[in-house]
């Protein structure tokens, strides 16, 4: 049986840390980076799925829609350089509902098992999808997004808008 012990190795001698010593199957996961990834051998056997979730999206209608368009403009600039894929798996959820439904994102990169260094090639293009994602998502640690705002956000008077006209 095939597993993902020669990725795991491979990653984590790039990392310089100790070999971990749990059993490593055909399913891995670890943090990396404040980012949760996750290996899975596909069911053939000759490649692996990592996975790094980047954060979420927020429920808000109109953030929602400037998140997407940050993101998609993000991955365009990043296709000749960088070869992780932005995933967002429920997005139709976020585009139906109008009601609090947080939608994860996450970058993935598809690696042949045979070639581990494909492996930390690809985890490399996900923790920098991350670096770039950052400035956009919905962090969920604070149920709020400041990056979407100025710093005086949650500041009363910040919401109140004045023109002036000449």
């Amino acid at each position: 049986m095939q597993t993902l012990q020669p990725i795991v190795e491979a990653i984590w001698r790039e990392l310089d840390l100790p070999l971990p010593f749990d059993e490593i199957g055909s399913r891995y996961s670890f943090d990396l980076s404040d980012t949760p990834i996750t290996l899975q051998l596909e069911q053939n056997g000759h490649a692996v799925m990592i996975r790094g979730a980047l954060g979420t999206i927020p429920s808000d209608e109109y953030q929602a829609q400037d998140v997407l368009r940050r993101l998609m403009r993000f991955g365009l600039g990043l296709m000749a350089i960088n070869h992780a894929a932005l995933d967002i798996p429920n997005i139709d959820r976020l585009l139906q509902d109008k009601n609090d439904t947080l939608v994860q994102v996450f970058a993935v990169f598809r690696a042949q098992v045979n070639n581990p260094q494909s492996a930390v090639d690809g985890l490399q293009h996900i923790v920098e999808w991350k670096g770039y994602a950052e400035t956009v998502l919905f962090d969920e640690t604070t149920a709020e997004n400041p990056r979407l705002f100025s710093s005086d956000y949650n500041d009363p008077l910040a919401s109140d808008v004045i023109i002036i006209k000449p």
